[in-house]
């Protein structure tokens, strides 16, 4: 055997033949190309559960559920569900008490103007003459007169 025999023999043996070369490179691509083809369903389908669980559905209920669903979040108090339910100001010190609205709220309203007045005549600050009613000018006295006929039109001109 010449020593050219002998090495081709050894080459043979170490290498595998052309099909089995083939057929090896044709498994590893099929493989990759299965996971591809599973991690691309998986993506699909986390995707689509995804969107179906953040879009709400549309329903209609009524409103003590609705109301249970907002005592069940902890966004109302479960007493709204009493029927003798909390009061307005109870509500809105609640909801203050969560950051969800100022606390301005809780602010009674500023007075009215005829509070005032009267607060001042308590006070001693202004006269009583203050809280009755004012007085009608002589203007409208003159006109009130003349609609119901007791003076004449020319009166108001002068």
């Amino acid at each position: 055997m010449s020593i050219q025999e002998a090495t081709r023999r050894r080459v043979e043996e170490v290498e595998p033949d052309r099909s089995q070369r083939v057929w090896t490179r044709g498994m590893i691509a099929g493989g990759a190309a299965v996971i591809l083809l599973v991690s691309a369903l998986v993506v699909t389908a986390f995707l689509i559960s995804g969107d179906q669980t953040t879009q709400p559905t549309v329903r209609s209920v009524d409103s003590e559920a609705i109301m249970r669903d907002l005592v069940n979040r902890g966004l109302i108090p479960s007493q709204a569900l009493e029927p003798a339910s909390l009061s307005r100001e109870a509500v809105t010190r609640d909801l203050v008490n969560r950051g969800l609205i100022p606390s301005q709220a809780l602010e009674p309203a500023s007075p009215s103007r005829e509070a005032i007045t009267r607060d001042l005549v308590n006070r001693g600050l202004i006269p009583s003459q203050a809280l009755e009613p004012a007085s009608p000018s002589r203007e409208a006295i003159t006109r009130d007169l003349v609609n119901r006929g007791l003076i004449p039109k020319q009166t108001l001109n002068g």
